[in-house]
């Protein structure tokens, strides 16, 4: 059977709510990875500790047009029938064992200068955790500052360049 995604058409991204199951559809993976009428809801969460520094990684993972470049957001799809919280809390757990932490919402990432962007739309938190244990596919594992990350920004993903962004501009 077809892996089963969270979607949003993507004319109504502006309006998603991450709370809401409102706009929303399930789109096998395939499929939505080259539909770009689909953005693909991301949990994308920047993970910090009580010393106020941040995770940051090279990328690895599922997605190969991205590997190689830094990162500071954790996340990845919601699979068929769960929710949006249910389905960050396994992929914080899957990518760096995180099971308790405080969740801060930041706002949406949706993004259209890749072909990556073009299919996906963040939903920016920030996660407060002192046990994290980042695994395998997050490659070469750092804490750093908000200074240090933001002299890496450069080196970032673009999506990683706008968590900074939010990180450093909340509303």
């Amino acid at each position: 059977m077809e892996e089963l995604i969270l979607c949003v058409p993507t004319n109504k991204a502006y309006a998603y709510k991450y709370d809401s199951k409102i706009g929303t559809c399930w789109v096998p993976h395939k499929e939505a990875d080259i539909d770009e009428s689909f953005r693909q809801v991301i949990p994308y969460c920047a993970v910090r500790r009580d010393d106020g520094k941040i995770l940051s990684y090279r990328r690895k993972g599922n997605e190969s047009r991205l590997h190689g470049l830094l990162s500071i957001g954790v996340g990845g799809h919601i699979d068929a029938g769960e929710e949006f919280m249910e389905g960050m809390d396994r992929e914080l757990y899957e990518e760096a064992a995180i099971m308790n932490c405080g969740k801060s919402y930041l706002g949406k990432i949706e993004l259209s200068d890749t072909e990556v962007d073009k299919v996906h739309l963040g939903i920016a938190f920030i996660v407060d955790t002192d046990e994290a244990e980042p695994k395998e596919e997050l490659r070469e594992p750092k804490w750093v500052t908000l200074d240090e990350a933001s002299e890496l920004e450069a080196e970032m993903e673009p999506w990683s360049q706008e968590l900074l962004w939010l990180i450093k501009n909340p509303f």
